[in-house]
């Protein structure tokens, strides 16, 4: 995320657009406005932060890290799914926080994740959106291995 923004940032094509990088967690976002030093100090202009600080914000361009994973040999430590979803996935089941974090751009969205924690049944009764989201990218946009 922060190559692309400092390179965005930087070009010529960057400097009328607005950036947003929303995160769910308040370390990982204090991390990344770290690594990101002082590359302008405007807020129009960029501005880090949790999904709940950008309720009612929009940027023309937001970066959202999906930090969730599925674990290597993961297995359920309990039976109901419910507790297992909310394991994996986190803040990810929380409809109306998911909605916030997708829809605060203006012309793009990137999704930084692993899209190979989307594709299980869990994913599919408890992160339906997001599942949805990641097919439609498939399909109709881009999605770039890392």
């Amino acid at each position: 995320i922060t190559r692309q923004l400092h390179a965005w940032l930087s070009s010529d094509g960057g400097k009328d657009l607005s950036f947003g990088v929303i995160s769910f967690y308040k370390a990982q976002a204090d991390l990344i406005r770290q690594q990101l030093g002082h590359i302008t100090d405007d807020d129009k202009k960029l501005r880090v932060g949790t999904v709940d600080s950008f309720q009612g914000m929009e940027f023309d361009v937001v970066f959202l890290s999906m930090v969730r994973t599925l674990p290597k040999n993961w297995r359920p430590k309990d039976d109901d799914r419910e507790k297992q979803a909310r394991g994996l996935f986190g803040h990810l089941c929380l409809y109306n926080r998911l909605n916030v974090s997708m829809s605060r751009q203006k012309k793009l969205l990137v999704v930084v994740g692993d899209a190979g924690s989307l594709q299980n049944q869990l994913a599919a009764d408890f992160v339906p959106g997001l599942v949805d989201f990641l097919h439609l990218c498939r399909n109709e946009g881009v999605v770039l291995p890392c």
